[in-house]
């Protein structure tokens, strides 16, 4: 070391000496002369440096808005002037220091000032878990080649964590809003998806307002089958979290309540709660399969018109059709089954009618008359509510029926069982016959054709054999030519609504009584009236009723509360129309986009009254109505104006406003 050196040393010191016993004016504490001095002399070398920022941190959480500004004696700024910055707790490093440079890029420990002689930075303290505050000195110092020209101590208190914030929300609903606490009512094995927990630092604690990451969550209820799934076991970097709950199976509608808590460096939240109901589960309905088409077959030759029917019978006796629900069809000889798909292009599963239409060919034989079971069965794989159902007492989920089968094709080639007719001899709708040996070969001979009625009051007049009514008591002898098929036109016809089955048996003799075999075969048509929107006298010939008004759900149990809709159809006569199809619909619903908003079931089919029902189940709103509250929502029926329509213009519709209120105050 040469002497200048020894001396600037030395100066260096004596300097630092006077800062600590309180010198003043231009060799204040950190003002140094360019040779180490501490005189007036070299100005151009002193420099004045000022921490300020936070006083106080918290364990592991960076603190911003820390400045190192550096001046010259004069006031003047100190740009791109090199500032080595440091942290201590009793002398030892610790934590980290994080400056930002003029060009955005940070850098460890220090760095230079900008063009306004400020040098940002922050100061992230250990992360390790304390009890009581610890004193922390940051400390600045001006270095110029290596060389200190002037440095300042800041001092900050490091204190225990700020106990977090948590805050709790309940999983979206259909709208996409968070329900809010004592709102939400949970099915038993119900799923409710998507808690949000969002944990923050409290303004009144030490470090920066604001989410808190990396905060272990908990999570506990208070039944004791709940059951519980993080998706996160932390909190994210905007502080959030979510969880999963899945209510248990009670019997009685029951009170929940969920408890968050957040813990972060050894300091656990305060817990935030989430109050819920968890319903017992519905009475089950029971299911009911049942098989109706034509009573015979014949051999190795398909026939059409049979419909497998799924109903659900609720406890009070409310029937219902059962949608969406998979049927296994099959024939006790190994035959075949053919579906007809639905409006939607689906197979063998139910439709709004609760209803799947098939036709079925029996196995090929030469052998006498026989006979086949068709059964129709309801698959429960996968439905877990149907199994549920058909494990009832009561519950019928094979439906079966028996099917003459014969050597001879015997048989109604039109129409199909089941067709829809118009009411009115000039609608009259033909009928088709066809009697062949096994060979293919047509029967010469004679059938008795007779017709049965099934709807509200009697049909004066069902068969037209070559133009001549016949009256519905009586059977005629019907001749078929070398062709087994009708010599002469015969149609089948209805004055009211309902449902008329047409029977043919073999009569080989053409006797005027009796038969000659057990042949036997038939097909039905469901007639319906051409339906008006007003008789001549003003009256509506439909009408919908439904209550004026509701409570919105859930009902006192916890169950999603349903009110009855009642669709009346009657012809110009204002007499009922039976077997009409009827479409029920939500066109203006309460809660957009809500799922459980809805009409069950959308289809169904008027009775000899005259009357097709169904269900509106009402929404659950959130926040819950109140009894100041009001909503609407417009349900509509719609039947075709007569059988053969299809199109909307066709249609005939009645729409009602309900009107949907919070429970009154207690």
């Amino acid at each position: 070391m040469n002497l200048g050196q020894a001396l600037r040393g030395c100066s260096l010191i004596a300097t630092l000496l006077l800062a600590a016993c309180g010198s003043s004016g231009d060799d204040a504490s950190g003002l140094l002369d360019d040779d180490g001095s501490s005189s007036g002399g070299g100005s151009s070398s002193r420099y004045l440096i000022e921490i300020a920022g936070p006083d106080c941190v918290e364990p592991g959480v960076t603190a911003t808005g820390y400045t190192a500004t550096v001046t010259r004696p004069s006031g003047a700024v100190a740009p791109e002037v090199f500032v080595a910055l440091s942290a201590t707790i009793n002398g030892t490093a610790s934590g980290t220091i994080r400056a930002t440079l003029a060009d955005g890029k940070t850098r460890l420990n220090g760095g230079d000032t900008n063009a306004a002689g400020v040098l940002p930075f922050s100061y992230t303290p250990p992360s390790d878990a304390i009890r009581n505050s610890l004193a922390v000195t940051i400390t600045g110092t001006v270095q110029v080649d290596g060389v200190a020209r002037g440095s300042e101590e800041y001092p900050i208190e490091l204190q225990p964590t700020t106990v977090p914030t948590v805050r709790l929300q309940g999983p979206k609903n259909a709208s996409g809003a968070r329900q809010a606490s004592g709102t939400v009512t949970a099915a038993s094995g119900e799923l409710l998806p998507d808690f949000l927990i969002t944990v923050t630092r409290p303004a009144s604690g030490c470090g920066t307002p604001g989410p808190i990451s990396g905060a272990t969550i908990s999570v506990t209820p208070t039944l004791a089958d709940a059951a519980v799934r993080l998706v996160d076991d932390a909190s994210l970097i905007d502080g959030t979290a979510a969880f999963d709950y899945v209510a248990p199976t009670v019997e009685e509608r029951t009170a929940e309540v969920l408890s968050v808590t957040a813990s972060l460096n050894g300091v656990t939240s305060n817990p935030a709660t989430f109050s819920l109901a968890v319903a017992p589960p519905p009475d089950p309905a029971k299911t009911l399969v049942t098989v109706s088409g034509p009573s015979s077959g014949s051999a190795g030759r398909q026939q059409t018109g049979y419909t497998a029917t799924v109903t659900s019978v609720a406890a009070d006796g409310t029937r219902v059709a059962r949608e969406n629900t998979q049927l296994s069809i099959t024939l006790s000889d190994g035959g075949s089954v053919t579906l007809t798909p639905d409006a939607n292009g689906l197979v063998g599963v139910t439709d709004r009618f609760g209803q799947v239409k098939f036709a079925i060919t029996p196995k090929t034989s030469t052998a006498s008359n026989s006979s086949l079971t068709i059964s129709a069965a309801a698959v429960t794989t996968g439905d877990a509510v149907l199994a549920s159902s058909c494990a009832l007492t009561g519950s019928v989920c094979t439906g079966t029926q028996s099917v003459a089968v014969q050597p001879d094709a015997f048989q109604f080639t039109a129409p199909v069982f089941g067709s829809a007719g118009t009411v009115g001899q000039p609608n009259a709708v033909p009928l088709a016959f066809q009697w062949a040996t096994a060979s293919g070969a047509g029967v010469a001979g004679c059938v008795n054709l007779s017709a049965t009625f099934q709807g509200s009051g009697t049909s004066t007049f069902l068969l037209e054999i070559n133009g001549d009514p016949v009256p519905a008591a009586q059977s005629r002898v019907v001749q078929l030519g070398s062709n087994g098929q009708f010599q002469v036109p015969v149609r089948v016809y209805s004055d009211r609504s309902g449902f008329v089955q047409v029977s043919a048996t073999e009569n080989r003799s053409c006797a005027a009584s009796g038969t000659s075999g057990t042949l036997t075969a038939s097909t039905g048509v469901q007639f319906v009236d051409e339906i008006c929107e007003t008789t001549s006298d003003g009256r509506n010939c439909v009408d919908l009723t439904a209550p004026l008004r509701t409570l919105s759900s859930p009902d006192a149990s916890g169950a999603q509360r349903s009110v009855a809709l009642t669709f009346s159809v009657l012809n110009s006569a204002f007499a009922p129309v039976d077997g009409a199809q009827v479409l029920f619909s939500v066109v203006s619903p309460a809660a957009p986009n809500d799922p459980n908003e809805r009409v069950f079931p959308g289809g169904g089919t008027t009775n000899a009254s005259g009357v097709a029902s169904s269900l509106y189940y009402v929404p659950t709103f959130s926040p819950a109505l109140t009894d100041a509250d009001l909503r609407t929502v417009d349900v509509r029926a719609c039947v075709r104006r007569n059988a053969t329509s299809s199109d909307a213009a066709s249609q005939v519709c009645s729409t009602r406003r309900i009107e949907i209120v919070g429970p009154p105050a207690e």
